[in-house]
């Protein structure tokens, strides 16, 4: 064998060898990538599944929170028509106020002309 052919042996074997890692690193490059789409997708799965127990949360606690307003709107609805009666109430004590004040004044303006007229009328009322 010639040298000439002894330098083409060796470019031939060089070249070999780096299609040869060439190759192996595709390979192993292959099976990273393969990696990490399962490490993706697994991650994926678990952001899922935990956005999908945020959202039932968030449900849970809307749900919680409409109860509770509903309950709130019923205690001020109770609230308010207690307000109602009492104002209600207070009216009718101050008109029966007034009313018995009114006869507590005729009844006196009566004492005081049979006081005046020498007479003590004071049952008109």
């Amino acid at each position: 064998m010639t040298d000439r052919e002894k330098i083409l042996e060796v470019k031939l074997n060089v070249e070999e060898m780096k299609r040869e890692n060439a190759e192996r690193r595709a390979v192993e490059l292959e099976m990273r990538l393969r990696q990490s789409n399962a490490d993706n997708i697994q991650r994926t799965m678990e952001f899922n599944a935990h956005v999908a127990q945020l959202q039932k949360q968030l449900h849970d606690a809307e749900q919680a929170a409409s109860r509770t307003l509903g309950d709130k709107e019923r205690e001020i609805a109770n609230l308010l028509r207690q307000l109602d009666r009492t104002r209600q109430q207070h009216e009718i004590a101050s008109i029966d106020h007034q009313v018995e004040i009114l006869r507590l004044e005729r009844n006196l303006l009566a004492a005081t002309r049979g006081a005046h007229n020498g007479t003590s009328d004071c049952n008109n009322g």
